[in-house]
């Protein structure tokens, strides 16, 4: 079925080049419009499998696909190696030759909406290294649909979610996010402002004054535990401690993605929690706004520059909108009255104002780093690796593993006998691949294409090595608690983060002396037990959550302080 209808949508790759002119798409072309797929078999799997994760092109019968059965479908199956990668070249080639005919502008304005919301759905699901690729492809087709005589608001917002993940999606550093800010944010933002009917909430804002009590709402967009979720945790410590403070009553606004478990761990707390989920279909964003009359919210803080909130706060949802930016910087809207930057000092090119914004080093309860876990769930992840082996390990997104990681990474077991190395993330795995087919790494290198619990693992490795120049977050975290220390090469993007939580000893300027560093840590016990107890006290310090519920409130009381 998938080469009939790539047959059918499929024109000259030539054609469509010379027509896009876009030097990326150019270049990526070698990857899959050339690759031709020998093994039937091994195509028929891949084929099976890319129908079951996105249903998307049979797209008339299933437009109501399960999003369920979507999340849980697992590629860590029966696929091999070579299963994978033909999967992720077919789902590429696909949806790069459907976005690029002429036939899809043929198609009544919804089919096409939800065609490129499977496509959207199939690419984030595989996590896809070349996604930004179909991004700047899609982000041809929004400024049309957005001018579209049947344009609904919710294509809209199915559009700029789909632009938002994708481009996130194949982002190896911030820079590779930031032409969604020209393409996603500034066009949308023209279409709801076009589009604003109803009268915008000001018109009932109560005068705000330092000395009275205020309503505050955070809005959650993940509302869940799942593992890889880094923002919940944050939201959680943050509206926790923020409901300490005299004088404010905290909300949480559960916007998205709502679980029962999320909900049911603030029961014996003062927070009042407001559950609206509009998932990918937006059925009820007046009741937000309604709700955020009702409850007469003074300050609105947004955990992710969604399509939601983008809404909510071009109608100016309340009078102190804020935005708690957490590594996606290009929301370049003006009716932000705040930034915090989170791990980051202002840079120039993100999409805010330098003279709205401040650094925030977000922080979490200690909770929510770790908690207790049983021996046999200890003993089986040990078990997993040779006995007596020095082990290194990452835990990531696989789009952050770069070529010249891999390439510290294989110097590194060379130069230590005994270590082992554990690579543990989501996402395209094709490099992870062809760096085990390396002969002389063979028996040295474990992978585990999902998520894992931190709180078993950060206690089972020795080293983490982190990622660059896109780094890790919560997951250092996670390990440093158990006291295993973070070797991290400095960036830019993230430099505020890693002079705040790595240790300076650890926080290499260069490959070369991420390299040693590590080694060190392998070959130097008296310096690893000197690092374990430092990795331990950072982690710790990251736990003072009042710390940044105090700068929020800061700049509350400063904004209402200047508005009177």
């Amino acid at each position: 079925m998938l080469n009939i209808i790539i047959n059918h949508v499929g024109i000259s790759a030539n054609k469509i080049l010379s027509k896009l002119n876009l030097k990326v798409i150019r270049y990526s072309s070698f990857i899959f419009l050339e690759n031709e797929i020998q093994n039937s078999k091994e195509q028929a799997l891949a084929s099976q499998n890319l129908l079951r994760s996105s249903q998307w092109l049979d797209t008339k019968e299933n437009l109501d696909y399960n999003r369920q059965q979507l999340e849980s479908f697992g590629l860590n199956s029966s696929l091999s190696p070579k299963s994978l990668q033909i999967l992720y070249n077919n789902a590429l080639r696909t949806s790069f030759l459907i976005l690029s005919n002429h036939s899809l502008l043929e198609m009544e304005l919804s089919t096409q909406v939800e065609i490129i919301h499977k496509i959207f759905i199939t690419l984030i699901t595989l996590q896809h290294r070349q996604a930004k690729l179909i991004a700047a492809l899609l982000a041809t087709h929004f400024y049309r649909i957005l001018n579209h005589q049947d344009v609904q608001p919710e294509m809209a917002f199915k559009i700029y979610e789909a632009l938002y993940g994708l481009y996130w999606c194949g982002a190896t550093c911030l820079e590779d996010m930031k032409p969604f800010d020209m393409v996603g944010v500034r066009p949308f933002s023209q279409y709801i402002r076009k589009n604003i009917t109803s009268p915008l909430i000001q018109s009932n804002y109560r005068k705000l004054r330092i000395d009275v009590p205020l309503n505050i709402a955070y809005i959650c967009h993940y509302a869940h535990f799942d593992r890889g979720n880094a923002i919940a945790p944050i939201i959680m410590s943050l509206t926790k401690g923020h409901s300490h403070l005299p004088e404010r009553k905290i909300f949480i606004y559960c916007v998205q993605w709502v679980s029962d478990k999320f909900i049911k761990s603030f029961e014996n707390t003062d927070i009042t929690i407001r559950s609206l989920p509009q998932q990918d279909n937006y059925p009820s964003l007046d009741l937000i706004i309604n709700q955020l009359k009702d409850d007469q919210i003074d300050v609105l803080i947004t955990d992710v520059s969604s399509s939601i909130a983008t809404y909510l706060f071009l109608h100016r949802a309340a009078p102190l909108q804020f935005w708690l930016e957490l590594g996606y910087p290009y929301w370049s809207i003006p009716e932000l009255d705040w930034v915090f930057l989170c791990a980051k000092d202002y840079q120039h090119g993100f999409g805010v104002p330098q003279d709205k914004c401040s650094y925030l080093m977000p922080m979490q309860e200690e909770i929510t780093l770790t908690k207790g876990c049983s021996q046999t769930a200890l003993d089986e992840a040990r078990n997993l690796f040779p006995e007596n082996s020095f082990l290194f390990a990452v835990f990531t997104r696989l789009i952050k593993i770069t070529p010249a990681y891999l390439d510290i990474a294989r110097s590194l077991l060379e130069a230590v006998p005994n270590a082992h190395l554990l690579i543990v993330g989501t996402g395209d795995p094709t490099l992870i691949y062809e760096f085990l087919n390396d002969k002389n790494l063979q028996g040295r290198v474990t992978f585990l294409h999902y998520n894992v619990d931190l709180n078993i693992y950060g206690r089972v490795i020795d080293v983490f090595l982190d990622t660059f120049p896109f780094i890790g977050g919560n997951a250092c975290r996670e390990v440093a608690i158990h006291g295993k220390p973070i070797v991290a090469l400095y960036a830019d993007d993230f430099g505020r983060l890693l002079l705040d939580e790595r240790d300076p000893d650890l926080l290499a300027k260069d490959p070369d002396e991420y390299l040693a560093r590590a080694i060190k840590l392998a070959n130097d016990s008296s310096f690893y037990q000197e690092k374990s107890r430092k990795a331990i006290e950072l982690a710790r310090r990251a736990t003072d959550v009042m710390q940044s519920v105090t700068q929020i409130d800061d700049v509350i009381k400063k904004l209402i302080s200047q508005s009177t």
